[in-house]
């Protein structure tokens, strides 16, 4: 079955494939939307969940971009249930856990001490047994 064409808007306008992909709104595709990046900065961080929050509490899309109008609504959306609610509050904060673990781990300072005082005190034991080892032969 051939999906039938959307007629264009205005004279002139280009017509609109049929998407196969589910829409919020009818608006964007959601395949588009990075899920959780409510702020629309092309990052999933801490920057959006004020964002999330007002996505959530408000009552419909038009509410939500009253409040931030450069935001991105369906990026709320993170289970795709097509509204954000607050069964997404889960999924968006395992998205901001998983976008801290994935920007790499950096050392603190006193870690690296305690790493050098640890294979400082394994480089002293096996010396020390080495030279046990050499004066009982």
């Amino acid at each position: 079955m051939r999906p039938a064409r959307i007629p264009p808007l205005e004279y002139g306008a280009p017509q609109r494939r049929w998407d196969p992909y589910p829409t919020l709104l009818d608006t964007m595709s959601l395949v588009t939307v990075l899920k959780g990046d409510v702020n629309d900065d092309s990052f999933v961080d801490n920057l959006d969940i004020a964002p999330f929050i007002a996505a959530v509490a408000a009552a419909d899309q038009a509410a939500f971009f009253t409040v931030l109008p450069e935001g991105n609504y369906a990026a709320a959306d993170v289970d795709r249930s097509g509204s954000p609610d607050h069964l997404d509050i889960t999924p968006f904060s395992g998205l901001l856990t998983s976008a801290v673990s994935n920007a790499g781990s950096v050392s603190e300072p006193a870690t690296l001490l305690i790493l050098a005082a640890s294979r400082l005190t394994m480089a002293r034991k096996c010396r020390t047994k080495e030279a046990s080892g050499l004066t009982s032969s």
